[in-house]
């Protein structure tokens, strides 16, 4: 399993990161779970923009050093997953992440991504949702190529609560907008699939509705409810497809 994302997918501390919470379900399900990706653990608030690969949580039993791999990265957007950050090249990027995995190709991807992008492009800059949308398609047609039989569960936005009322009202516009568009994506994938992967799955996962503002710790960020939420939804999105990636 690949978490693919910005902070939220990171979390910043074990009890604010869903992939804490899915490792402890699928555990209590006796699923063993190979988790994936370049950076290893939580946030390092040490350094200012988090240009190591993270601190590994030690000693926790219900938390093992192996099940703390993921893909988030902190304030990043779409088009930086696909191409890179310039002032944190040495990240890499997707294509040279999902290169480096070689034989551990990843069965499950979550894909939490675009906040940042209506922060930083949309809402400041003017461009449009379908531009970020666009990346999106671009994601998942790469981890298509990589992973032909898997299953990419991808989430719509939590809310960001940042702002006075008029400020998250135009928000959740915009997030709408963003949210209408991947249920779209994932739409079209089932009625047509790529000819490139037939096999693989898109699974549209709701987290916009399993997330209050009540439940962030800054306005962005979830916290331990907000993250405990997040991963029952994508449990819920994951298991009509069980038998599926495992070939059963």
């Amino acid at each position: 399993m690949l978490p693919l994302g910005d902070s939220i997918t990171d979390g910043g501390s074990k009890m604010r990161a869903f992939r804490y919470y899915m490792h402890v379900q699928l555990t209590r399900e006796h699923r063993a779970v190979r988790w994936l990706g370049s950076m290893h653990g939580v946030y390092d608030r040490k350094v200012g923009r988090n240009a190591t690969s993270g601190v590994v949580q030690e000693d926790q039993p219900d938390w093992p050093v192996e099940a703390q791999h993921h893909e988030g990265h902190w304030g990043w957007t779409t088009q930086e997953i696909l191409r890179g950050h310039r002032k944190q090249p040495q990240r890499h990027s997707l294509s040279q992440w999902l290169g480096e995995l070689k034989s551990s190709l990843p069965h499950v991807v979550t894909l939490h991504i675009g906040t940042n992008d209506l922060t930083k492009y949309v809402l400041k800059e003017g461009k449009t949702v379908s531009s970020v949308a666009s990346h999106v398609h671009s994601i998942v047609r790469r981890l298509c190529r990589i992973s032909p039989q898997g299953l990419v569960l991808l989430a719509s936005l939590i809310p960001n609560c940042r702002g006075g009322k008029a400020a998250i009202q135009h928000r959740r516009e915009i997030e709408a907008e963003y949210n209408g568009r991947l249920s779209r994506l994932c739409t079209r994938h089932v009625s047509r699939p790529p000819s490139a992967c037939p096999s693989m799955r898109l699974q549209l996962v709701n987290l916009t509705a399993v997330v209050e503002c009540s439940m962030l710790v800054d306005g962005i960020h979830p916290g331990p409810q907000g993250a405990r939420n997040m991963a029952t939804a994508l449990l819920e999105g994951l298991r009509p497809h069980v038998q599926h990636i495992l070939g059963e």
